[in-house]
């Protein structure tokens, strides 16, 4: 597609500022933004701000509660709880409420809702003291957070810490389990929610990230593909082991992998070779697909899970008729109620791609070919994406409108500026929900 409009036409574009719960002076918000290095942004619909003034902030992940009441939304250093009534903040949980947490940083993904004992609770990863790796949870009345459960996981021999990220509760045979990937383990583990007590533990490839289920199975994105052959020449050393290298391109890995997993007893059934730096991963309703980004490809991989195989890749680069470089950086993705639409988060291009899915990628279409439609604007690098029924998309936003707080130094009447000293944002965007 060699045009392609910045905004579809259903999307409203509202640019209002949200007032942020913990700080006091933001800057005026124009329509445009100028980020630190040089590049306009205008994101569509309603910008929430957040976040501790004298930290790192950003907008790692979120989840929708299953009653679409709230939206929690992993930041750096906390749980943020945002109401879908009035799209306000209502209560940031800080991991430093917690004693093994206090300085530790939440991972780049991994956060889910829970509501089988009747409580809502919200589970997510992180790394705590000492590089501690946890899942861990907070009961949420609708007013306020309370710290309740635990996990905990070890590092590998010769690994820096387990590095946990994408999670998922599921119930089999009416009881309640835990999937949790190890990044830094290369592992997937499955535990008894309630016990804690290791089901299985497999190792699906190198460096493990994201995880779902469909069609009985469970689907592992492995960032650097599968493990190499023992007389593989073009590998090189990562902190959690080898990984297969294209030697010619500088060493960079020369693959992405999905591993599929029998869930009852932990066994490798299938590895599909996708594209580079697998990330995000999720499926269709009907289990019949499921759908990958690939970071360092600029493409979604669309599995047939009846055959575990690819049955289309869809690109999503922007304007790739006037801009031959690769770097569109898709990450998070989400799909319309309808399954007609995906939504993939292209972190570098500063906005949503939005695919109208074709038969090789939905059951639900009149088209064979997928194609993008067009790109919703959003803040600087959306990392993941939530949509809500009645008509809202929530787009997380990794880098907000960037550096704009100054920092006070003793040494100096001037303020100081720091790379990493920026506020987390959400997008708050209005779409049609028919695809």
């Amino acid at each position: 597609m060699k045009k392609k409009c910045l905004l579809l036409a259903l999307f409203a574009s509202i640019n209002l500022m949200v007032q942020p719960q913990v700080t006091d002076h933001l800057p005026i918000i124009p329509n445009r933004v100028l980020l630190p290095y040089n590049r306009m942004i205008q994101p569509a619909g309603i910008q929430v701000f957040f976040g501790d003034e004298s930290l790192e902030n950003h907008s790692l992940d979120a989840a929708l509660s299953p009653d679409g009441k709230w939206l929690a939304v992993e930041e750096r250093y906390s749980i943020v709880f945002i109401s879908t009534t009035d799209n306000k903040v209502k209560f940031i949980f800080a991991n430093n409420n917690q004693p093994d947490l206090q300085g530790g940083m939440n991972t780049y993904s991994g956060i889910i809702w829970y509501s089988g004992n009747g409580i809502p609770e919200v589970y997510w990863s992180t790394i705590g003291q000492n590089k501690r790796s946890f899942v861990v949870s907070a009961k949420w009345n609708g007013i306020k957070a309370e710290f309740s459960r635990k996990f905990e996981y070890k590092a590998a021999p010769k690994t820096d810490m387990a590095l946990p990220n994408e999670i998922l509760i599921t119930k089999e045979s009416s009881k309640d389990y835990l999937y949790v990937v190890l990044n830094g383990n290369n592992k997937v583990i499955k535990q008894d929610l309630i016990s804690g007590d290791t089901i299985w533990v497999a190792d699906p490839g190198v460096a493990p990230y994201g995880l779902t289920l469909a069609s009985g199975k469970l689907y592992v994105t492995n960032w650097a593909g599968r493990h190499p052959e023992t007389d593989d020449k073009e590998v090189a050393g990562v902190p959690w082991g080898l990984a297969r290298v294209n030697n010619t391109a500088g060493g960079a890995t020369r693959e992405g992998s999905v591993t599929v997993i029998d869930p009852v007893n932990g066994k490798i059934i299938k590895e599909i070779v996708v594209g580079l730096h697998p990330n995000e991963i999720t499926s269709a309703k009907t289990g019949k697909f499921v759908y990958v980004t690939n970071s360092n490809s600029d493409n979604v991989s669309v599995i047939n899970t009846a055959k575990d195989e690819i049955s289309e890749t869809i690109s999503v680069r922007l304007q790739p008729g006037i801009n031959p470089f690769f770097g569109d950086s898709p990450n998070g993705l989400c799909l319309s109620p309808d399954g007609k639409l995906l939504y993939v988060a292209n972190g570098m291009d500063n906005a949503v791609a939005v695919i109208q899915l074709g038969k090789n990628a939905t059951a639900k279409a009149s088209k064979t070919e997928s194609r993008v439609t067009g790109f919703i604007p959003t803040g600087a690098y959306p990392s993941a994406i939530s949509i809500l029924n009645s008509g809202y998309l929530y787009v997380c936003n990794l880098e907000a409108i960037g550096v704009r707080l100054g920092l006070t130094d003793k040494n100096t009447t001037n303020q100081v500026y720091n790379s990493h000293h920026m506020l987390a944002s959400i997008s708050v965007i209005i779409f049609s929900a028919k695809g």
